[in-house]
């Protein structure tokens, strides 16, 4: 006890108190740790409907399955390969699994395209014919430059009887300017 009948350790501890209270509403400490920004959720949305409209749609619909890929490709996050290895655009991601969206964007445009009756998600509804596709690659290439490329394999099978009636590989890319979360999802996109 000190000369005025209070113990020490409980004058010190108060004032230990108010100075953590103090060094706290200053900034000094921080009794949590400091939260992650927000993460960056980017669209991926089908192109402008087409303005002038081709000649009668085919009868036809088309289904689009979703595309088969691997566990890196199938994911949400903005995938980035340089030197050959695999990673991902930090805090940074689509707004649902790549796979979901490709087929949803798809579908969209060729809907939206006029050239034939409709497209579906397969599943959805009757077709005539189904686009099957093994999705190789959607990520950001930093091999010699930096762009964004889209590289498929696709099969147009007959619905009804599985046969295959056209298969392609198509390989779309698009220049990417800098390292940027935005510029990387733009450029995907336009890919």
């Amino acid at each position: 006890t000190d000369h005025q009948g209070a113990p020490v350790t409980k004058r010190v501890l108060k004032i230990l108190l108010a100075m953590a209270a103090c060094c706290a509403a200053t900034g000094c400490i921080r009794l949590l740790p400091k939260p992650e920004p927000p993460r960056l959720i980017y669209p991926l949305q089908a192109a402008p409907a087409p303005a002038i409209k081709p000649a009668p749609a085919k009868p036809v619909v088309i289904a689009v399955a979703i595309p088969d890929a691997t566990r890196a490709l199938g994911s949400a996050d903005l995938a980035w390969r340089r030197n050959g290895a695999l990673a991902y655009v930090e805090g940074a991601s689509w707004e649902g699994r790549g796979v979901d969206l490709l087929q949803a964007l798809l579908a969209h445009t060729i809907d939206r395209s006029g050239l034939v009756m409709g497209a579906v998600q397969s599943g959805e509804g009757r077709a005539d014919t189904e686009i099957r596709w093994d999705l190789l690659a959607f990520e950001i290439e930093e091999d010699g430059g930096l762009s964004a490329v889209l590289r498929t394999h696709v099969k147009l099978m007959e619905a009804r009887t599985r046969t295959l009636l056209a298969t392609i590989e198509i390989e779309e890319s698009a220049p990417l300017a800098d390292r940027s979360a935005k510029l990387a999802a733009q450029a995907l996109q336009q890919a």
